[in-house]
């Protein structure tokens, strides 16, 4: 009787075990970090450092050149390589930060990414343009700007995104993206933060902890 006991009891728990490693919704996906303007992955380490706790593998990607003088189209042809170097068709998740989150928006609905990507999440990126852009005349300073052709491309392409779940944080102090509400997307995900500046999105321990809570939500895509 008693073995009979220790047998049944032995078999749900493998059950459960084999239960939960068939569930997807268990799988954490890598995360690739993308770093904003005049930015390097050094910028993302805290965050990355933060979901390595949470049990994933992070990677980074180095955009150069990283103040604008280059097109947002070529910085995001940079993800895509580093993309197919780091998980070839695997499915990933992508955290971008400013700037960062306009070429990973390019690369996922232009340059055919959305396949790929099973969680974006964007901090602080001007989808709407930011006032500040107009202190710059580099390339992609001018594709950063309110009404650009480059953000109406991609603005009027959010229909390639629907297989991805798609969030955004920002903070309404951010003396950088002006207005601070053209971060938002309608329909998206949207969680506010108050901090006091643009780089400290970066820093903040309320950011990590919601954008740990977006990449746990949602299902992973098939391989």
């Amino acid at each position: 009787m008693i073995r009979c006991i220790i047998f049944m009891a032995a078999a749900l728990i493998l059950s459960e075990s084999s239960s939960k490693a068939g569930d997807p919704n268990n799988t954490k996906l890598p995360v690739l970090l993308v770093h904003g303007f005049q930015g390097s992955p050094q910028d993302m380490r805290s965050l990355g450092d933060f979901l390595k706790k949470d049990g994933r593998s992070v990677s980074y990607v180095t955009l150069n050149p990283n103040d604008g003088s280059e097109t947002l189209e070529s910085l995001a042809l940079e993800v895509k390589t580093k993309v197919t170097q780091l998980y070839g068709s695997q499915p990933f998740d992508l955290v971008a930060f400013s700037m960062g989150g306009l070429v990973s928006r390019y690369y996922l609905e232009m340059l055919g990414g959305s396949k790929q990507v099973s969680h974006l999440v964007l901090i602080s990126t001007p989808n709407h343009g930011t006032l500040t852009a107009f202190l710059n005349n580099n390339p992609g300073c001018i594709e950063m700007r309110p009404k650009s052709q480059f953000l109406d491309l991609l603005n009027n392409n959010l229909d390639k995104l629907q297989t991805v779940h798609c969030s955004c944080l920002f903070t309404p102090l951010d003396l950088m993206i002006i207005p601070a509400e053209s971060s938002k997307i309608s329909g998206w995900k949207t969680h506010y933060v108050w901090v006091l500046a643009h780089p400290l999105m970066l820093r903040s321990n309320e950011c990590y902890r919601i954008i740990e809570e977006y990449l746990s939500s949602g299902r992973v895509p098939p391989m």
